[in-house]
């Protein structure tokens, strides 16, 4: 395992980047797309506020679903896409989490709401 598998790479866990000065991304890059300087990877502790939400409706052969799709501001900067229940509120505070699905067996960002 290298240092940047996640969850894109079977790992479950999510990861983000920051540079010696400070920036912090998602989505790994040899340097800072801000200053150039060189990254290392963090674990994220997850929390984080909903910035921007989306519900998809999907019809199929199994009938009628949906799927809440979120960008999450993470406490640590950086934003992070994730799927969540539909109709999660913009401003939630939530915690995203690495989940499989039980069918694909596929790992994902999955957001639920912190409880207040």
């Amino acid at each position: 395992m290298s240092e940047l598998d996640d969850w894109t790479h079977g790992q479950r866990r999510l990861l983000g980047q920051r540079c010696d000065e400070g920036h912090a991304w998602y989505l790994p890059r040899p340097r800072c797309p801000r200053c150039g300087s060189a990254a290392s990877p963090f674990e994220p502790i997850g929390t984080g506020t909903i910035f921007a939400q989306t519900t998809i409706h999907r019809r199929g052969d199994g009938g009628a679903s949906s799927i809440g799709i979120t960008l999450v501001d993470l406490d640590e900067g950086i934003r992070v896409m994730a799927q969540c229940a539909p109709g999660t509120s913009i401003g939630s505070r939530v915690v995203v989490s690495i989940v499989q699905d039980a069918d694909t067996a596929q790992l994902f960002p999955y957001c639920e709401v912190i409880p207040a």
